[in-house]
């Protein structure tokens, strides 16, 4: 196990630093408000994705963790494909929709046709095969291939302010090809795949839904705010927050290994009762407290040192953005641990699901109240603010959830 995570660590280290690299050459080639308008188009597309997903990168994980004989495995899988038929569909309407709405993404049909292979492509990733058995660090090489695949392409093909529809596209090919490749994978392994008739796809995305609203809540106000932004800023103040919001979000990221490695452990840990699982959750909650806490004290140290070397002269204003961001990463932290570690594996789905809702609902009303205008917590800080407060309620809400589950003596292992 450890060994898995290490490698998964590494992996995703790689996967996490490309996008960071990618900036400073778009902020440098596009200008503030040109890297403002693809940081919006590629937010919506990574939106998209959540709903291709559809929670079944936590549900299909934790059912392949606890499969028993191949021909489970070969029925999950059946299920989670034909399932993403239809959140694709249902995805490809809304990002079509959202770009329409945004007047910095426009009804370009090229910038459109490049939001959707973002969000499909990331959206179709199987890397929840790869993780559910015993193989995350496969699914995260994975999606490092197809960001390698735009990395390469972006540096090589874009010049200037011109090329902008082009680094959309570019941006959205990577994803897409990474995909199609995992899934080939797949396919090839499970020789004998069961495709599954229609009450069993609605069972699947029924059983997904609760998971679905989690992780849309809990991460559609994170990969989703310079999309928002968009909707409410013009294109410099949406590049100040989108590139603070891109490392932050970087730096959030790198507990996903250990969620990912330790969710079908936490799984059977809740099967097995309540101190086995406490004890599981508290090690590894521990450990991702402390990178949540070591990111922020080194973003406080290095953000304008950071912007100032690396970035293009007109991304210096994003450095406030970015210090007062960073505490993020001490929430998240607290947020994955309670939900990730305790409340899934306890199969409490409907509970997080609600919590992480009430809190993206916090953070969007107080978007649209801090955003507009022209004072201090407006503009760039006050989607900053929005999130944090967001994060916090999440938070608050997750803790009384676990204390009332303790009171209530609630911690039988769960049946399903």
């Amino acid at each position: 196990m450890k060994s898995s995570i290490v490698k998964s660590y590494i992996l995703f280290a790689l996967r996490l630093l490309l996008p960071l690299i990618v900036l400073p050459v778009l902020s440098h080639r596009l200008g503030a408000a040109g890297f403002g308008s693809v940081l919006a188009a590629q937010s919506l597309g990574l939106l998209g994705s959540l709903v291709v997903q559809f929670g079944f990168h936590h549900s299909a994980t934790r059912k392949l963790g606890l499969a028993e004989h191949p021909l489970e495995v070969d029925q999950i899988i059946g299920a989670v494909l034909a399932a993403q038929i239809v959140t694709a569909a249902l995805a490809a309407g809304l990002m079509l929709a959202g770009g329409a709405a945004s007047p910095v993404i426009g009804t370009d049909p090229v910038v459109l046709f490049s939001v959707l292979l973002v969000g499909l492509g990331a959206g179709m990733s199987p890397a929840w095969y790869f993780r559910g058995t015993g193989r995350a660090p496969t699914g995260i090489a994975l999606e490092l291939a197809g960001q390698i695949i735009s990395f390469v392409a972006i540096v090589a093909l874009v010049r200037g302010p011109d090329d902008l529809i082009l680094t959309i596209l570019l941006i959205g090919i990577g994803p897409a090809l990474g995909a199609l490749i995992g899934i080939g994978w797949m396919l090839r392994e499970r020789r004998c795949l069961i495709w599954p008739d229609f009450a069993t796809v609605g069972a699947q995305i029924a059983g997904s839904f609760a998971l679905f609203l989690v992780r849309a809540s809990s991460t559609g106000m994170t990969i989703g705010a310079a999309w928002l932004a968009s909707l409410l800023m013009v294109p410099t103040e949406v590049a100040y927050f989108g590139v603070a919001a891109k490392i932050v979000s970087a730096l959030t990221m790198m507990s996903q290994p250990v969620l990912f490695a330790m969710l079908p452990v936490a799984a059977r840990r809740a099967r097995e009762g309540r101190r086995p699982l406490l004890k599981t959750a508290t090690k590894w909650a521990g450990l991702l407290l402390c990178l949540g806490l070591v990111s922020a004290v080194g973003v406080q140290i290095f953000a304008d040192l950071f912007l100032t070397v690396i970035f293009a002269p007109d991304m210096a204003a994003a450095g406030p953005v970015l210090r007062f961001l960073a505490w993020v990463c001490v929430l998240a932290a607290l947020r994955d641990s309670l939900s990730d570690l305790v409340l899934v594996p306890m199969h409490r789905d409907k509970t997080v699901a609600a919590c992480v809702i009430f809190g993206a609902g916090i953070a969007l009303l107080m978007a649209f109240l801090l955003v507009p205008g022209s004072s201090a917590w407006s503009g760039a800080i006050g989607m900053a603010s929005a999130r944090m407060i967001g994060e916090a309620v999440t938070i608050l809400f997750m803790s009384v959830a676990v204390a009332r589950i303790a009171v209530s003596g609630g911690w039988a292992p769960p049946s399903t």
